[in-house]
């Protein structure tokens, strides 16, 4: 089992894959980078093909919304990896902005769900709760800054 998926969900975003997709493939720290299309109309899936062939695109045959669109998409996933961070097409993301995350996830007390921007989902919480653990603060930055938790 591979240790992080980065995932993102994307609906006629295009435009935000051209902006942003860059900084993500850039920063993937050897990890896999999934997109999964919620439907798309527009020119998505001929853009990743044509500028991303190394991204795993799942196609969903019709806009799902958020939530289904997630979950029906990381249902292609189970069981590949231990850890999914879900991105949203619209984040530009840092140097080595993985590491400090993913140290949170090494301690089962901190196994916990995210409801800002990256969201972690530590796949053996949800099996075993089957519902979010505890609400970060709205940046990872403020998190990984305080002690209490």
């Amino acid at each position: 089992m591979q240790q992080l998926a980065i995932v993102i969900l994307n609906y006629n975003g295009r435009a935000h894959l051209q902006t942003f997709l860059p900084s993500v493939v850039r920063n993937l720290s050897g990890h896999t980078l999934v997109v999964i299309d919620n439907g798309s109309t527009d020119d998505s899936i001929p853009f990743l093909d044509a500028n991303f062939p190394e991204i795993e695109v799942i196609k969903l045959p019709k806009n799902l919304g958020f939530a289904q669109g997630y979950n029906d998409g990381l249902a292609f996933l189970e069981g590949k990896y231990e850890h999914y961070l879900l991105l949203n097409s619209d984040v530009e993301v840092t140097e080595h902005y993985l590491a400090p995350l993913l140290a949170q996830l090494q301690d089962e007390k901190n196994w916990r769900c995210s409801t800002k921007n990256p969201k972690l989902y530590q796949q053996k919480a949800i099996r075993a709760c089957r519902r979010i653990w505890r609400f970060f603060r709205p940046t990872w930055v403020s998190l990984l800054s305080r002690p209490d938790i």
